[in-house]
C-alpha cells in the first residue's frame, strides 16, 4: 500500500518584475521630498503603492514609477517658468 505524502508548503514568491521596490524613506530621498509627502502623494492617487501578492500592506514602491512621477514634476515645473 502506498501513502500518498502531503505537499510542503511554500510561501508565495513575489514575481521578479515585483522584487525591486522601495520603502518609502527611499521613495522620499529619491524625490527630495519628506515622507509624509509621499504618503499625501500616495493618498491622492500621484504615486500608487506596490501591492504584495501576499497580502501584507506595506509602503513600497516601484523606482520606475516614481521616476516617471519625477520625471512629470520636473516637466510641469519647466512649463510654469
Amino acid at each position: 500500500m502506498t501513502v500518498a505524502r502531503k505537499r510542503p508548503y511554500t510561501k508565495p514568491t513575489i514575481p521578479p518584475e515585483a522584487r525591486a521596490l522601495v520603502s518609502e524613506d527611499t521613495a522620499a530621498a529619491m524625490l527630495s521630498v519628506s515622507v509624509p509627502t509621499i504618503r499625501k502623494y500616495a493618498s491622492m492617487g500621484l504615486i500608487a503603492r506596490a501591492k504584495m501578492p501576499t497580502g501584507t500592506k506595506r509602503n513600497l514602491y516601484s523606482p520606475a514609477e516614481l521616476a516617471r512621477f519625477a520625471e512629470a514634476l520636473t516637466a510641469s515645473g519647466r512649463e510654469a517658468s
